[in-house]
This record gives structure tokens, sequence and C-alpha cells, in this order.
């Protein structure tokens, strides 16, 4: 199985995981502001 994983991640470019980052942190942020929002109404 973790030979499977390695050759998965593999087959991404380099910049992908740094995108996917990227995006989960504008997901969290959106999240928080959207219940920070939705607790103040």
């Amino acid at each position: 199985m973790p030979a499977f994983l390695a050759a998965a991640e593999g087959a991404f470019p380099a910049w992908t995981r740094t995108l996917q980052n990227v995006r989960h942190t504008v997901v969290f942020a959106g999240s928080a502001l959207a219940l920070t929002a939705a607790a103040l109404v």
C-alpha cells in the first residue's frame, strides 16, 4: 500500500501539493468566517 501511495503522489506535479494547501486554507478561513457571521446574526 505505501508503494501505491508513493506512485500516486509522484504522478502529480510538485506544485499540486502547494495548491492543495492553499485551497484548504481558503476553505477553512471561509468556513470560519461563515460560522462567525452566522453566530453574530
